[in-house]
């Protein structure tokens, strides 16, 4: 009964987000396994709204064709969220005839926009940086312009991100609240997290010399704080701590400063001190596969 209802509730936002579509009598309502929901008309062509439903969505090979049309359907009004969809699908795995045909349509339609706008598409390009993708039971996150990739065993949201951009200096700030459940936040309208990620990245005109100066440097934009720090691993590129603060609310969890010749991370993910016990292996494959990497912006 509760399904029924959910479905229900759900069929009715659908159809008052497509009042146009919904009369059409040929045309047929869908909803895909990740959950999205579009029509089809006589001869298939699928019909998605023009408007995006986030700043960041997850693409998954489970919704192909929704997330391909909406993205060619968002980016002439919205290039930075449509753009984000299409370059995501050239991330997924060429498994199979239909992933690669809808990332031979995706590339053809950045390649348009790209040609039509010019120098407006490189500014698109850049703000359409952080690409997420859900495959092999991970949600992976994908930055070509701060140049990291790492992934999530669980469902996320993106709760924040921020951005300052000067002349050759840019810094992105990405706050992700972590579903350790498995529970997916989508179907399930969660509101609360079991994990909070922050990834804080600055790209400066210079190459960081040392973790130290990296470090020294988060410590001045972000002052002092209550966390008790704990080496537990240093090389010449990172340096991971074991946090714990002790005030109303007990968090631990794990910060890691990481370098990438001029850009410099500040990753750190928390819990509540009494998950982090049953948390902890998660926790530190999650950072463990925070990888720094080199993007060409070829499409």
């Amino acid at each position: 009964m509760k399904k029924n209802i959910q479905y229900f509730v759900l069929l009715i936002i659908t159809i008052c987000t497509f009042p146009l579509y919904s009369q059409m009598p040929e045309w047929r309502f869908f909803r895909d396994r990740d959950g999205n929901a579009y029509y089809i008309d006589k001869n298939s062509k699928i019909y998605t709204s023009d408007k995006p439903e986030s700043r960041f969505t997850v693409v998954s090979p489970d919704g192909i064709d929704y997330y391909l049309n909406h993205g060619i359907e968002t980016v002439t009004f919205h290039p930075v969220e449509g753009l984000s969809l299409l370059k995501a699908i050239l991330l997924l795995p060429e498994d199979t005839m239909r992933i690669r045909d809808a990332q031979k349509k995706a590339s053809k339609k950045i390649n348009e926009v790209k040609m039509v706008n010019g120098s407006r598409y490189d500014d698109w390009d850049k703000k359409a940086s952080i690409l997420l993708m859900r495959y092999e039971n991970y949600i992976h996150i994908v930055d070509d312009e701060m140049r990291f990739n790492m992934r999530i065993p669980y469902f996320i949201t993106v709760m924040k991100h921020r951005e300052r951009i000067h002349v050759r200096y840019k810094y992105s700030g990405l706050s992700i609240g972590i579903y350790s459940d498995g529970a997916d936040h989508k179907m399930n309208k969660r509101t609360g997290f079991d994990m909070l990620l922050a990834i804080d990245s600055e790209s400066f005109p210079s190459k960081i010399n040392t973790i130290a100066v990296l470090e020294e440097n988060w410590r001045n934009n972000i002052g002092s704080d209550a966390f008790k720090r704990t080496v537990v691993l240093e090389n010449d590129t990172r340096r991971l701590y074991e946090i714990r603060i002790e005030t109303n609310i007990l968090l631990s969890g794990y910060e890691a400063y990481i370098i990438n010749e001029n850009i410099g991370h500040m990753v750190r993910l928390i819990c509540p001190s009494d998950r982090s016990i049953a948390l902890k292996k998660d926790m530190n494959l999650i950072l463990e596969s925070f990888k720094t990497v080199n993007f060409t912006r070829n499409n």
